[in-house]
């Protein structure tokens, strides 16, 4: 099975409770020029915040991150918090159709589970079909609790359950697991001035010498020793840091530790997980490169120095193979012109008639379309959401003949093209899902208008199988081009002049959106 390398840039920050804004910018959190000798940009970018402030009403750390990657071509796909843990996914632009199935969850593990200062926060997705895991953790502090920090872990490792998809309800069974924060683990049985003076020498020495030095540190590392001895981490890789340690610094200085107070350690970390064991993907080789990991040492903010890390990992080709039955582009919206400021905008979006048979439904009255400002920064961004309309037509007019959106059980459209079912008055008074209203169907066969009183539209998840169902059309639903169409309005109230566009929000499981469809810009003119 043929791969495409994807690149996955992971950031982790304990920000000691500081409001970004006495920072002039965060464009060097993000910028790998030196590192990589070129200018690249990683497909996700996922961050996690440790010690953030927390605000009732403004959110200075999720607008200043939202607007220095808004510059380098991102959108905030999904952000979740716990207290003051933070974790953020960032995406380009242009695979926001390829990001799918969102699911958080955040376990406590603060005073015995009951508080959120010390916890982990996960976010499950996929991209380009394979499913990743990230974890930001923020775990017990101080030399002598490395027992809780293990308990922490495997609180966090078992108490994070998702439900979007069975085969990846925890953390270790996702394609690629990330697992990131200020794990706290300290260094063990060495003095403080031994380590203030190797790190002293690994400033001063050539790059080999230094790595050397800080190897011989690292021997005393709580984390390789737990990891080594199976008792947490034992299923994660992490390469051996070759940045000085990243706790604790003096608030304000960039080099200066505060060894007054604490010996300095790498409580800051980076590891993943590759899994190859998927039943599902037994034919896919994935594999991990780690292309750099690194600290960024020119930041005062904080008594912690981020930590950075890219990744390029092995995805499907979304060209060549999806693994999911629903593909990445379900809606496809018309073109959009002569809106005016002040007055109603009305569109059209349509399915093909492949899907639009499919069983489980492809589509929801519980779905929304989402206007945004065309430079839009975040999924939060909206301007307004309506209802999607599950009332088909057989062409972009309000006059058309409508088709009814049949409910998820497929028997009464199921037999074959010769007319069983047009045959049969049951076939005609029958309920079906058109969202909340009741339509008017025009069958075709006679003169008579029958109104068809509507039921709650179903989900894809009401249907226990995971294998779609295709019901075959009857006759007159082929009478087009192979597409139905569904149109909504956009109220006046929201409309100044700009540019905006209109994604359709498929609602899933677990209550989250993946975007199923992206219209082109549309221009609102002054009326």
């Amino acid at each position: 099975m043929e791969l495409k390398d994807s690149l996955i840039r992971i950031t982790s920050w304990n920000v000691a409770g500081k409001d970004p804004t006495t920072v002039s910018s965060l464009d060097y959190l993000f910028d790998d020029t030196k590192r990589m000798q070129q200018s690249i940009r990683p497909d996700i970018q996922i961050v996690g915040l440790q010690e953030a402030p927390q605000y009732l009403f403004t959110d200075p750390w999720t607008s200043n991150l939202s607007s220095t990657l808004k510059r380098r071509g991102y959108i905030l796909f999904k952000r979740h918090k716990l207290s003051g843990i933070l974790l953020y996914i960032f995406v380009l632009r242009e695979i926001i159709l390829r990001c799918r199935d969102m699911e958080t969850e955040s376990v406590k593990t603060g005073f015995g589970g009951l508080l959120g200062n010390k916890g982990g926060v996960s976010l499950r997705f996929t991209y380009n079909g394979n499913s990743f895991c990230a974890t930001t953790a923020h775990l017990a502090a101080h030399q002598e609790n490395l027992q809780q920090r293990i308990q922490d872990y495997n609180s966090i490792l078992d108490g994070t359950k998702f439900l979007i998809d069975t085969n990846t309800s925890s953390i270790l069974m996702h394609d690629y697991s990330f697992w990131f924060g200020d794990l706290n683990f300290r260094l063990d049985d060495i003095e403080k001035h031994n380590v203030l003076t190797a790190i002293t020498k690994a400033k001063t020495s050539p790059k080999e010498e230094s790595y050397k030095i800080l190897s011989e540190l690292l021997k005393h590392d709580q984390l390789s020793s737990v990891k080594n001895k199976g008792l947490a981490f034992e299923p994660f890789n992490e390469s051996l840091p070759s940045f000085l340690p990243t706790y604790k610094f003096q608030i304000g200085e960039k080099e200066s530790y505060d060894s007054d107070q604490r010996i300095p350690a790498w409580t800051d970390r980076i590891l993943y997980r590759v899994n190859n064991q998927r039943k599902s993907h037994r034919d896919a080789n994935f594999r991990l490169e780690q292309l750099f990991y690194d600290s960024l040492p020119q930041t005062e903010l904080s008594d912690h120095k981020p930590v950075v890390s890219m990744f390029k990992v092995a995805t499907f080709d979304p060209l060549k193979y999806n693994p999911s039955p629903t593909p990445y582009e379900v809606i496809q919206f018309q073109p959009i012109d002569g809106w005016k400021a002040g007055e109603d905008g009305r569109l059209w979006y349509k399915i093909s008639n492949e899907l639009f048979y499919r069983r489980p439904k492809m589509l929801s009255s519980l779905d929304r379309l989402a206007l945004f400002k065309s430079d839009f920064a975040s999924l939060e961004e909206y301007q307004t959401v309506v209802f999607a309309n599950n009332i088909a037509r057989m062409s972009p007019q309000l006059d058309a003949r409508e088709v009814p959106y049949p409910t998820s059980a497929p028997s009464s459209r199921a037999s074959s093209r010769n007319g069983s079912r047009r045959g049969s008055s049951t076939s005609l008074n029958s309920h079906v899902s058109v969202g909340t209203e009741a339509i008017s169907l025009n069958t075709g066969m006679n003169n008579e208008t029958n109104v068809i009183t509507s039921t709650p539209a179903s989900t894809p998840d009401q249907n226990p199988s995971s294998t779609p169902i295709y019901v075959e059309p009857v006759p007159d639903d082929e009478i087009g081009d192979g597409f139905k169409y569904f149109t909504a309005v956009i109220p006046d109230e929201v409309l100044i002049p700009g540019k905006y566009i209109v994604l359709y929000l498929k609602t899933s499981k677990v209550n989250e959106y993946n975007v199923y469809g992206i219209s082109s810009e549309i221009n609102v003119s002054p009326r």
